[in-house]
């Protein structure tokens, strides 16, 4: 039996600017006390073509954890854009949010993320490749969950040190919320659906210049992340 469930995740400030930190408020119910922090870590895609461009943005211990129900706000900078490749900057992509016990990780929620310049001159460049944009980001959240599956210590496993412990609020144990097909809890295996991008079968003219990433608008499709859950050894 998992000691610890995530039962909600909300992400905050979203739209937002490209520069501005993620903020993702987690809340989870943990059924006993725990003898070890909990890690978790945001990591951005930086291009579904190469794991080597994945970004953890931050990476911190929860704890101590003791029976109940907890909540606490997660915040990391924007990714470096001196380690993303060439002309990835806009367009769809994916941000993992993880957690692991241990050094075993047990639960993955991901989040398709789609970057734009706003306005209608700027039209061409934000549908230049979307559809090739859509794909990669469901390669990438698909190839980082059969990854996980095959090897979860692997997968948790990571070169950074965690810097920050981070204090949780609340000991006094409630309810748990249960899935439901009309809820926005954390279904399991569930892929959000990437809406607000069309494109059509007209010519799209490539984009010259540098984009400037304070102009670049961060819209979270935060309405059905995409969950994946592992079993571990809690003991």
């Amino acid at each position: 039996m998992a000691l610890v469930a995530v039962t909600d995740v909300q992400v905050l400030d979203n739209p937002s600017t490209y520069l501005n930190p993620f903020q993702f408020e987690i809340t989870f119910e943990c059924v006993q006390d725990l003898s070890e922090d909990l890690e978790w870590k945001i990591v951005y895609i930086g291009s579904a073509e190469s794991e080597a461009y994945d970004q953890v943005l931050d990476d911190i211990l929860v704890g101590p954890v003791s029976a109940g129900t907890k909540k606490f706000v997660f915040q990391a900078p924007s990714p470096d854009i001196s380690k993303l490749p060439d002309g990835e900057m806009l367009g769809v992509t994916a941000v993992l949010l993880t957690c692991s016990y241990r050094a075993q990780e047990f639960i993955r929620v991901g989040y398709y993320v789609n970057n734009e310049l706003p306005g209608e001159e700027n039209a061409a460049a934000n549908a230049a490749s979307a559809d090739a944009a859509n794909a990669a980001a469901n390669a990438a959240l698909a190839a980082a969950a059969a990854a996980a599956s095959s090897s979860t210590a692997a997968a948790s496993s990571s070169s950074s040190t965690p810097h920050v412990v981070a204090a949780v609020s609340g000991d006094t144990p409630t309810a748990v919320a249960t899935d439901n097909d009309d809820d926005d809890d954390m279904d399991e295996d569930e892929e959000a659906v990437v809406e607000g991008i069309e494109v059509d079968n007209a010519p799209i003219a490539k984009r010259t210049g540098p984009v400037d990433p304070a102009l670049v608008v961060r819209n979270i499709l935060a309405a059905k992340p995409r969950v994946t859950r592992f079993q571990i050894r809690w003991d």
